[in-house]
């Protein structure tokens, strides 16, 4: 069992280590809370969006995007007002863009420093191990080879070390590639989402011009 007295005797590179876990451990528990995919990307949100895409209800889509309650309706209405100002597709999807690169930078607030810890823990534990490896060579040099409690305090040091740094990199680094693929997976819904509502206005847009110039042809005659 690691109780205290086992930690204590791992040296002081311990310490930072415990705090990284508990940083790291922190940082994941509020990302996992706040990371939920159905607060970012509702389903009943999303299979309204479908809906008002199937009637090609552009004005009814608005209209119930001013209530603004996700940041799926707020990406749409920034969608909408980009299109109704210039009606061009790479325009509004620069727009889109930009307020996604936006939202992406708050979204992955924290997760740089679990990145960090992920790397840094592994390195700490090396740098443990050089230490402990130290203390073995000095009890060595003033005590020889005969005594072996002083040799074994300085290999057990060099060997928690070494085992704490990994049991803090290690499961960061998972957690860490964890919560970036759930940030990629509603960055991609809501990519999917603007492309579906974009579609619609784009060929919408189509039908219009399409129209007026059908009319204007039944003038000429």
């Amino acid at each position: 069992m690691l109780d205290a007295d086992v930690f204590a005797s791992g040296g002081p590179i311990v310490y930072p280590l415990l705090l990284c876990s508990i940083i790291a451990l922190t940082l994941f528990v509020e990302r996992l809370v706040v990371l939920r995919i159905g607060r970012f990307v509702p389903h009943e949100q999303r299979s309204t969006v479908e809906h008002f895409v199937a009637q090609s209800d552009v004005e009814g889509l608005y209209k119930w995007l001013q209530s603004g309650d996700s940041p799926l309706k707020e990406m749409l209405l920034v969608l909408l007002k980009q299109w109704n100002s210039r009606q061009n597709r790479q325009e509004t999807v620069a727009r889109v863009e930009e307020w996604a690169s936006q939202k992406s930078n708050e979204l992955e607030r924290g997760l740089e420093a679990m990145g960090v810890i992920s790397s840094v823990a592994p390195m700490l534990g090396l740098m443990g191990t050089v230490l402990g490896m130290v203390v073995t060579f000095e009890s060595i040099q003033i005590y020889g080879l005969g005594n072996a409690d002083a040799l074994a305090g300085g290999i057990s040091q060099a060997l928690l070390t070494t085992l704490v740094g990994l049991s803090v990199g290690v499961p960061t680094l998972i957690a860490h590639r964890f919560l970036l693929s759930r940030v990629d997976t509603i960055l991609l819904q809501w990519q999917a989402t603007a492309s579906l509502v974009l579609d619609m206005l784009a060929e919408k847009s189509a039908i219009a011009q399409n129209t007026q110039s059908d009319s204007e042809l039944e003038q000429a005659d």
